[in-house]
């Protein structure tokens, strides 16, 4: 478990990274530091989704103070922040099911 995980109270799972070489003997390699390169990842996804939740709720608090304070200038502000912050959030979220879907794809051109 990840420590931002376990500040959080929540698991993260792991982002998996699948890189191997097969050569013409049949011998198949991994490439060196492909368990350090997946844990950068795995950091740095939980890292924009924290950043996109906090993103999230400031727009919702914009949005509201906005709504109560008449100002309907910070209230499609605030909208625009919450949208931004859930698109965010989804491409984070579904960034290796995104990528796989392409691979796959890409690979039987």
């Amino acid at each position: 478990m990840h420590r931002l995980a376990a500040v959080l109270g929540s698991s993260v799972g792991r982002v998996r990274l699948f890189a191997t070489v097969s050569l013409p003997t049949g011998k198949t390699l991994t490439i060196p530091g492909l368990n350090t390169l997946a844990g950068l990842v795995s950091d740095v996804t939980t890292f924009g989704l924290v950043i996109s939740l906090l993103g999230l709720v400031v727009s919702a608090a914009r949005m509201g103070i906005g709504h109560h304070a008449g100002n309907p200038a910070e209230v499609t502000k605030g909208k625009h922040g919450v949208l931004a912050s859930l698109l965010a959030a989804i491409l984070l979220g579904g960034a290796t099911t995104i990528i796989g879907v392409f691979a796959k794809v890409g690979g039987g051109l």
